[in-house]
């Protein structure tokens, strides 16, 4: 019997297990019984993926080269999961971070967010390649670098210093999902911030003062006051009016906290991993916008794995329905990103969850990024008025 056939027969004395509630623990793989596991886990049978990510997380570092030979010669769906199992695998996983940052790099595949989760979860081993991904010509390696710096950030404080200059990238979208990234790391991102708002970049230094002012804590005032002099002497008056600005324009109204989620969008005419960006657009735009309590897409991601879904594809009110109720929810947002004469378009609808009906619909257009950029600001701020 060939170590498939073994690793096979003890599939279904598990999953018996598995279905009466007893807790599995399973096995470490024996290095001929690896591929049999990572096949598993891109089938069709559930408990079957169950058990196949259960052994191989146990086995951790000898599965790790199997598991890349997958990620780069699987189906879509198994190169899905793999990069899910090997971001839960955590350090022991750091053999496949070339390979992982070389996805992020690829403008075709489906589930960036899920290669950027992976990355972020093995940890410092992603460190140097999530920065070097910062300079890449794509845009999407750029933007979704800075979702696995996120993730770093908390453990490694290079990580924090790395975001900063993201914060001047062309793109209006990386510069908005670096915005709103470090709005969220909140006071662990004051002495990045603070080092930032002194920089050359017009762009990144009012971005710092924002930030710095928005966070309303003593540190960063003190921080940002200390910097606002050192402005004046280093690169003149027109830092020194953006800094002050942003010191006296620190109080931000908080509106009612109503609980939203946006489902991916779904690309018509565009790439997936585009459709995929202009979402987490929307996002960070909501965030900021400080309306909505916004369900991050790494907590979606996470919730529905366990239900075995994908959220992609969720165009209709009945899905959205259903993803809301699964992610408790009062209001989901669903919708289109498309190329239509040369000019892009989002088009969104906000479904309540409890009543399935369309309460409020918008668009957002623009020739280029920055366009863009600018359409999607302002339909969020249409939405943080308007819906209810």
């Amino acid at each position: 019997m060939d170590a498939g056939e073994r690793f096979g027969r003890l599939r279904p004395a598990l999953a018996v297990l598995l279905v009466s509630g007893c807790a599995v623990i399973s096995p470490k793989l024996a290095p001929d019984e690896i591929p049999a596991a990572v096949h598993d886990l891109g089938g069709a049978d559930r408990k079957a993926r169950v058990l196949a990510s259960q052994a191989l997380l146990r086995t951790g570092a000898p599965a790790v080269p199997a598991l890349v030979e997958a990620l780069k010669k699987g189906n879509e769906t198994q190169r899905f999961r793999v990069a899910r199992a090997l971001g839960l695998m955590g350090p022991a996983a750091a053999e496949a971070v070339p390979a992982l940052a070389g996805l992020l790099r690829d403008e075709t595949v489906t589930f960036p967010s899920t290669v950027a989760d992976a990355l972020g979860g093995i940890g410092a081993a992603a460190l140097n390649s999530a920065t070097e991904a910062l300079k890449d010509r794509a845009e999407s390696a750029r933007y979704w670098s800075v979702a696995v710096l996120e993730r770093l950030a908390p453990k490694e404080g290079a990580a924090l210093d790395a975001l900063v200059p993201a914060l001047g990238d062309d793109s209006a979208a990386v510069s908005a999902r670096a915005e709103a990234a470090l709005g969220r790391l909140g006071r662990r991102a004051i002495p990045a911030l603070a080092r930032g708002v002194t920089g050359e970049d017009l762009d990144v230094r009012n971005a710092c003062g924002r930030l710095l002012a928005e966070l309303d804590d003593p540190e960063a005032r003190a921080a940002l006051s200390v910097q606002t002099d050192r402005a004046v002497q280093t690169v003149g008056g027109n830092a020194s009016a953006t800094v002050t600005a942003a010191l006296v324009s620190s109080t931000v109204a908080v509106a009612g906290p109503l609980h939203v989620a946006v489902a991916d969008l779904g690309a018509q005419g565009v790439s997936p991993s585009d459709a995929a960006i202009a979402s987490d657009w929307l996002r960070n735009e909501l965030v900021t916008a400080r309306a909505f309590v916004v369900v991050e897409r790494q907590q979606m991601e996470r919730v529905l794995a366990e239900q075995s879904l994908q959220q992609t594809g969720c165009t209709t009110e009945s899905c959205a329905v259903k993803l809301g109720r699964l992610l408790n929810v009062q209001r989901m947002i669903v919708g289109s990103f498309g190329k239509f004469l040369g000019v892009y378009v989002i088009n969104v609808r906000v479904v309540s969850v409890e009543s399935g009906a369309v309460v409020w619909a918008g668009q957002a257009r623009g020739k280029d990024d920055r366009a863009l950029g600018k359409g999607i600001k302002d339909l969020a701020a249409r939405m943080a008025s308007e819906v209810r």
